[in-house]
């Protein structure tokens, strides 16, 4: 006798030994087989009367034949099954007057496990969490067959802001000191339904692969407008556990940039060729030049709600290259640089700091570093240019 547990797939046997004939010889009853299962003896039925019909191999719902007088059944059991004894209750009906031979077998049973759903509740929102290889669906079932849900989101709203105001000496009122927006904290809710328990413990092994301790993590929103921001983890990722199969995490991340990007990145690229006037002869006065960008311009629009700083490369031949944005009125330049054709400068906007073919490069101390406003930005590439030199801007939509 074993113990069995809910949801195990278990096969009983049931032997019948003449009764009519010499004793100890297994023989097939005159009158048919059947098996009924109770909760305890004389209990509650759980499952029958199941009959032998013919069947000699696995048949659902049917007792089969293994061999002269061998009968069995596959019982799958519930569950939902409370833990306790079982009983095998068969009955071999058998003889001229058919009578009936029972037989009792009892099977201890562990219950109480949850089935996970057919199909995992993977809820309405998606996006993804991904860090060191792993990628997190939320919305959606993985290959393991892991539903994952994303179920609240919170601090997507707006970043704290850093900053104050100090009291007036001697007046009413106070003085406003420099405000910036702070670190964007941000807290999911997410939940994972597995196929078994050791694939929810591989959804919790996932997630904190995910969420690193110290790497920046990228957290993607599927809003109508696609967002992302790169976070890690903050604190501690309380975990709770609805069932045996699913678990639920409170990711709670930081995010040191405040920005929502989109997830599109953008690129714009200008490059300086033998400027052409557009007329030709013969001329006749007055003479009407057509408006036109400056060789080595470049519009370029953010679409989201706040500032974006991009990443802009220049390449030779050009000397004295200089960045200069003409709808704020600033440049960065650097006045003593003499890019030749297989140089590359990148200048990055977001940290303030450029490389000349991978080594550190300053930029002239005259320097104002711009940003990209909400809307169209002009942006002209500065220098003693030959044809050939050129500028990248890459970057991405920001929203607060």
């Amino acid at each position: 006798m074993s113990d069995f547990r809910a949801g195990d797939v278990a096969t009983f046997t049931g032997e019948y030994f003449s009764v009519f004939g010499p004793s100890g010889v297994l023989v097939d009853p005159t009158g048919g087989v059947s098996l009924t299962i109770t909760y305890g003896s004389g209990g509650p039925v759980v499952a029958g009367p199941i009959d032998y019909s013919g069947a000699t191999s696995p048949t659902p719902g049917q007792v089969y034949r293994l061999s002269t007088g061998v009968f069995a059944y596959d019982w799958t059991i519930p569950d939902s099954a409370a833990s306790g004894v079982y009983v095998m209750n068969w009955t071999f009906t058998d003889g001229p007057f058919d009578t009936q031979v029972p037989a009792v077998e009892n099977v201890p049973v562990i219950g109480g496990r949850i089935a996970p759903p057919a199909t995992p509740d993977i809820g309405y929102w998606t996006g993804t969490l991904s860090n060191n290889g792993v990628t997190i669906p939320l919305g959606a079932v993985d290959n393991n067959g892991i539903g994952w849900a994303l179920l609240k989101v919170e601090g997507w709203d707006s970043a704290p802001t850093v900053g104050g105001v100090a009291q007036r000496g001697g007046d009413h009122g106070g003085i406003p000191s420099p405000q910036y927006y702070g670190p964007r904290p941000i807290t999911l809710t997410v939940s994972a339904t597995a196929p078994s328990q050791a694939l929810r413990d591989t959804a919790r092994a996932m997630l904190q692969q995910a969420v690193d301790v110290d790497s920046l993590g990228l957290f993607v929103y599927d809003e109508p407008i696609p967002k992302q921001a790169l976070a890690r983890r903050s604190g501690k990722i309380p975990e709770t556990y609805p069932t045996l199969t699913s678990v639920d995490f409170s990711v709670l991340l930081i995010a040191p940039d405040p920005r929502k990007y989109g997830t599109q990145t953008r690129t714009v690229t200008a490059s300086v060729t033998a400027p052409s006037l557009g007329i030709a002869a013969p001329l006749t006065a007055p003479i009407t030049l057509p408006a036109q960008p400056p060789p080595g311009s470049a519009t370029v629009e953010n679409g989201g709600n706040f500032e974006t700083r991009p990443v802009v490369t220049i390449s030779g031949p050009i000397d004295g290259p200089a960045l200069y944005n003409q709808t704020a009125g600033r440049v960065v330049s650097f006045s003593t640089l003499n890019l030749a054709a297989s140089d590359v400068l990148t200048v990055d906007f977001a940290n303030r700091i450029a490389d000349l073919n991978g080594a550190l490069r300053v930029a002239d101390l005259s320097s104002a570093w711009w940003t990209l406003p909400p809307g169209e930005t002009q942006i002209v590439l500065q220098g003693a240019a030959a044809a050939g030199a050129q500028m990248t801007i890459t970057y991405q939509d920001a929203w607060m």
